[in-house]
């Protein structure tokens, strides 16, 4: 018989099963996490940005949605959007190649008026409401 000090393969398989359980758990926490950020990314409306009153330069904005907060820098030239930096976005490799998409699509539109990325909903809709901000709080020109 095995002293109360050794461990034994029942320990072992105790000490296993748990960390099992814990990943399962884990695993089922952020699966419930995403899709409520899903969910929510959804109700958000992407309004249109009235370019007549913003200034040529460089805005700041963001957005936080679910647990990641989007930041971006946008740059406005000729009354579109010429650039767009990314300063904060969720941190994946998927996020962060939605992201390049997303920015394509704005600069190539000129406007926040573009397609999610499929498969990557909340962070689209996360850096377009972000570059919405940066822009809504533009200073307006003088009429």
């Amino acid at each position: 018989m095995a002293s109360s000090k050794t461990i034994t393969l029942r320990h072992v398989m105790y000490a296993a099963g748990a960390i099992v359980v814990l990943l399962v758990l884990a695993a089922a926490f952020y699966t419930f996490q995403l899709r409520q950020e899903v969910a929510a990314a959804l109700a958000v409306t992407i309004e249109p940005i009235d370019f007549s009153s913003i200034h040529e330069g460089h805005y700041l904005g963001e957005y936080r949605l679910g647990w990641t907060t989007y930041k971006v820098e946008v740059e406005v030239s000729n009354r579109r959007i010429t650039g767009v930096e990314i300063l904060r976005n969720r941190n994946t490799r998927y996020a962060r190649k939605a992201a390049e998409v997303i920015v394509e699509r704005v600069i190539a539109r000129g406007n926040v008026s573009v397609d999610l990325v499929s498969g990557a909903t909340a962070s689209s809709t996360g850096l377009l409401k972000a570059i919405e901000q940066a822009l809504k709080h533009a200073p307006a020109c003088p009429t």
